[in-house]
């Protein structure tokens, strides 16, 4: 199962150069230092690229749809019949997740490769008679978000968290929310990915993976955990939504 991920660039490169103005065998020692130290840039840099490149190609922008269905397979079956009109408006499968404990509500999440179709296929009118014939119940929540980091590991855990809320600044809400990663993890839960509304960067989603349900929900339920989102300039009262993913793609 792929988990929900949402992309992080770390790059740092130092060469060192040894200039001598000697003759003879000082002339020859400058000329292999500077050699070494042309290797040993030429080496970090190719490394570099290619951690800019991997981490580049994390970067997405995501379609997150969230509604309640009468029946899953009946749901499934349509949502399935339909992958033709999502990939003409640059849509791709990357999630589907069910809710716990109420698995009739459906999580999808499909990456988005045009925001602006992606946008005119979510307001199509025939849009919502499929949803309605697939057995969609009541009015869908659309959202379309801008992922900014994603974990560079591969966690394999179907059992997550995707948590919605309001922030002041985004910037120095990430600045606190990455100083209380370890915190988290005590806690249970290994940051998946976060990112804000297309159209608003308040308005930030986060993905996490639960490895203890337990630990999870008692931070979650925690004085600490308000505290520190206070101080991160969380606004209103967050939602909490508990899934597991059933289909990766």
């Amino acid at each position: 199962m792929k988990p929900f991920k949402f992309p992080a660039s770390f790059l740092a490169g130092m060469c060192l150069f040894i200039f001598s103005c000697n003759s003879g065998d000082s002339e020859k020692k400058t000329e292999d230092t500077l050699t070494d130290s042309s290797q040993l840039k030429s080496t970090e840099t190719s490394q570099e690229n290619k951690a800019a490149a991997a981490n580049a190609s994390q970067l997405m922008n995501v379609v997150i749809v969230k509604h309640k269905v009468g029946s899953y397979s009946k749901w499934k079956a349509g949502y399935d019949s339909h992958d033709s009109a999502r990939a003409a408006n640059g849509l791709s499968n990357y999630l589907i997740g069910r809710g716990t404990p109420d698995s009739n509500t459906v999580l999808v999440i499909l990456r988005a490769a045009d925001t602006a179709k992606a946008k005119e296929f979510a307001n199509m009118p025939g849009l919502k008679d499929a949803m309605k014939k697939a057995g969609v119940i009541g009015q869908p929540s659309i959202s379309m978000v801008d992922v900014v980091w994603t974990n560079p590991a591969n966690v394999d855990q179907p059992q997550q968290l995707l948590v919605t809320h309001k922030v002041k600044d985004f910037e120095s809400w990430r600045k606190e929310f990455e100083a209380s990663r370890q915190v988290r993890t005590d806690a249970g839960l290994t940051d998946l990915g976060f990112g804000y509304g297309s159209n608003d960067n308040h308005m930030v989603t986060v993905a996490f993976a639960i490895n203890d349900l337990a630990k999870a929900k008692a931070l979650l339920a925690s004085r600490d955990l308000k505290d520190r989102m206070t101080k991160a300039g969380v606004e209103g009262t967050p939602a909490f939504f508990f899934y597991k993913v059933t289909e990766s793609y």
